[in-house]
């Protein structure tokens, strides 16, 4: 018990040290933006450590503009509705990007027994989740 109270107030003093001066430092501040993407809307949180928030904001949304346009449900000028709506056996482009993200929907579709299904769009359509 000696030993403890003799030893206390030097872990004490390091908690002070410790944690007197993270508390006192300046901590960075939070930064938040949001936009609106593929039926839905993103919101993004992030510290500001050097970091542009404008220009984040502006790289995000182009980079799910791109998205939206690769492979939107809701937009008919999407490559991927418009591969959908291709009524003949002709080729068409989608691009590597699309071909490698259908071939990992595939390997999960295997991986899970068919409980992933990439062709459910025609269960969309029914169900109403494409209006």
């Amino acid at each position: 018990m000696i030993v403890f109270i003799k030893k206390w107030p030097r872990y004490f003093s390091a908690f002070i040290v410790l944690f007197g001066f993270t508390a006192c430092s300046p901590q960075p501040s939070l930064q938040r933006f949001a936009g609106f993407t593929q039926g839905t809307s993103y919101h993004i949180t992030f510290w500001k450590n050097a970091v542009d928030a404008a220009a984040l904001k502006k790289q995000v949304d182009q980079e799910l503009a791109r998205l939206d346009q690769l492979l939107s449900n809701y937009r008919p000028d999407s490559v991927i509705e418009r591969f959908n709506a291709q009524q003949t056996t002709e080729a068409f482009d989608v691009g590597p990007e699309l071909v490698h993200l259908v071939q990992l929907a595939r390997q999960v579709s295997e991986a899970t027994a068919g409980c992933y299904d990439l062709t459910s769009k025609p269960l969309f359509a029914l169900w109403g989740f494409n209006t």
